[in-house]
């Protein structure tokens, strides 16, 4: 997928995994950057990457064996 490319919906919910319906969700209440075109909704496909990278957790497992020497 092109960088700047311009998503509709459907296409942000596919590369998300989730339904259309919960990309909405996520616009209006997430914070997902979007573009209005019209009435149209559109999304710049860099937009939604750092979206995810901001958004990404990373765990670390807490190694709970104490070693003692």
């Amino acid at each position: 997928m092109e960088k700047d490319a311009i998503l509709t919906k459907k296409q942000v919910a596919e590369m998300l995994h989730c339904s259309p319906h919960f990309v909405d969700q996520l616009r209006k209440n997430k914070g997902l950057p979007y573009i209005k075109l019209g009435r149209s909704v559109r999304f710049r496909a860099s937009d939604i990457q750092t979206w995810i990278e901001a958004r990404t957790i990373v765990q670390i497992p807490v190694n709970t064996e104490i070693e003692t020497y």
